[in-house]
This record gives C-alpha cells, structure tokens and sequence, in this order.
C-alpha cells in the first residue's frame, strides 16, 4: 500500500475552503481513501476512481 501526500503538512492552510487535484493517471480503479487532519480535527473519505 502506497500513501501520496497530497498537501504538505509543514504548510499552514488559512482557514476557509480548498480544492487539491490528484492525478490519478499511473493508479488503477480501485477504491482509495482520503484523511485531513488538522490539530483539532479528523476526518476521512472514500474516493472511487474508475477509468
């Protein structure tokens, strides 16, 4: 299993939305899994990516 950090974590974010593209070119279908963390918070999202 291979993990992509898909924005640093030594960045600060102001607060507020944000959209990150993932290049999923060189990945199979598949299920995958997206995490944010922040210091007071954590969530999770299944991503399903079929080419």
């Amino acid at each position: 299993m291979a993990v992509e950090e898909l924005v640093s974590s030594v960045s600060k974010q102001d607060a507020g939305y944000h959209s990150v593209i993932w290049d999923a070119f060189n990945h199979p279908s598949g299920v995958y899994f997206a995490k944010l963390v922040t210091p007071n918070f954590t969530t999770s999202q299944k991503i399903l990516l079929l080419k």
